[in-house]
């Protein structure tokens, strides 16, 4: 009877332990479903992050395209702005020229009308002598 007792015990134990076996089996099969939903998972966010990364060293090669034409216009309207810069001095410089030259002609004009009412006056007088002559 104690034999039949520890068999009946023993086919327990068992039976518990084969339970205990399909329960560890059906959550080791989980668990390599999840690691390879896991690696598939990593797998497309690996390929998801090169496309990004390609497309981000595309974008910097445009924008130091773009950098390197922004410089080469900016060279351009500096060297442009240099010679409008030389343009407006000698535009400056011509233009003291011609207010001087001006100044000068509006000081002989001055000078030539003092003369011509001068002119007039003693003609006036020289007039006025011959008419009392008369």
């Amino acid at each position: 009877r104690d034999l039949e007792n520890a068999k009946a015990e023993l086919e327990s134990q068992i039976e518990d332990l084969n339970e205990e076996n399909e329960r560890l089996k059906a959550a080791n099969e989980n668990m390599k479903t999840e690691d390879a939903k896991s690696m598939k998972e990593a797998q497309n966010s690996a390929l998801t992050m090169q496309q990004q990364n390609e497309e981000l060293k595309d974008q910097v090669k445009d924008y130091k395209r773009k950098v390197q034409k922004v410089e080469k216009e900016v060279k351009a309207n500096k060297l442009e702005l240099d010679e409008l810069a030389q343009r407006v001095e000698e535009i400056s410089r011509e233009n003291e020229t011609l207010e001087e030259a001006n100044a000068d002609l509006d000081y002989k004009v001055r000078c030539e009308e003092h003369n011509a009412k001068k002119q007039t006056l003693i003609a006036e007088k020289l007039r006025g002598k011959v008419e009392q002559k008369d």
